[in-house]
């Protein structure tokens, strides 16, 4: 199943590079550096870091959040993203810190082979949800163990995983030696995948445990005045296209029913 899944993308790739490309030439922002994406340069570590892995930008909150309860225990580290906006969010946050931050590959077997061999990690961690199989089987290959932290499959991907590629996720989770569930039903969805159930625990939202920077409830509490002094408040932090008319909406609704 893996290597049907890889020709696939191998297939894909002249079509993936040209949108990248396209992507980049429209908006500078989402650049991204190809070779890097292949796995092609990439500078060694030759002091086995610890590997953090997250999707995108909103994966970052519980980056942090693990880092700062491993501390000095982190040692060196490596934070890989894969997203434009991420990779650029991640170097503000741990840049500063003297964390190495780099694009992650594309789950290629060429690619994620001279990804993990480059980094030679004693460890990789992966947050939340990045289940991809060659990433997973080129860490297992190469020694490297795996751990996912704050992890979660939602509904909808455990039934399109279920119904797609059982036999892959089974392989793919097979090689993670230990996964914190966000909550109880996540669990439940990681082991019908194919995850051992003894290695499965919930562990919780690491998103909840960033710790509160100085003086920002002293700041919530000003906005508040300044706002809503006197009335109800809510706020939706982080949307996406169309949600705002959606978000609108549901405010009219609840205007028109509190007459």
């Amino acid at each position: 199943m893996r290597r049907a899944y890889s020709l696939l993308l191998y297939l894909l790739l002249p079509f993936v590079l040209l949108h990248a490309w396209w992507r980049g030439w429209r908006d500078p922002a989402l650049r991204m550096p190809l070779g890097a994406k292949l796995g092609w340069g990439l500078a060694p570590r030759t002091d086995a870091p610890l590997w953090v892995h997250a999707a995108s930008m909103g994966e970052l909150r519980a980056v942090a959040a693990l880092l700062h309860a491993l501390g000095a225990k982190a040692g060196p580290v490596v934070v890989t993203v894969g997203t434009p906006a991420g990779l650029e969010r991640a170097r503000q946050l741990f840049g500063a810190a003297g964390h190495d931050v780099r694009a992650a590959v594309w789950d290629l077997p060429g690619a994620t082979r001279r990804q993990v061999a480059a980094l030679k990690p004693r460890a990789l961690v992966i947050v939340e949800t990045e289940l991809w199989p060659n990433l997973l089987a080129a860490a297992h290959a190469q020694g490297v163990p795996v751990s996912m932290v704050s992890a979660r499959v939602s509904p909808r991907s455990f039934d399109r995983y279920r119904m797609l590629a059982p036999a892959l996720m089974r392989e793919a989770l097979s090689s993670v030696r230990c996964i914190g569930a966000q909550t109880a039903a996540d669990r439940e969805r990681f082991i019908a995948l194919g995850a051992d159930a003894s290695c499965v625990q919930v562990t919780g939202n690491l998103k909840f445990d960033v710790p509160e920077e100085q003086g920002v409830a002293s700041l919530g509490m000003k906005l508040r005045a300044r706002w809503a002094a006197d009335r109800p408040l809510w706020v939706a932090g982080s949307t996406h296209a169309l949600e705002e008319e959606i978000l609108l909406e549901v405010q009219r609704q609840l205007m028109q029913s509190a007459r």
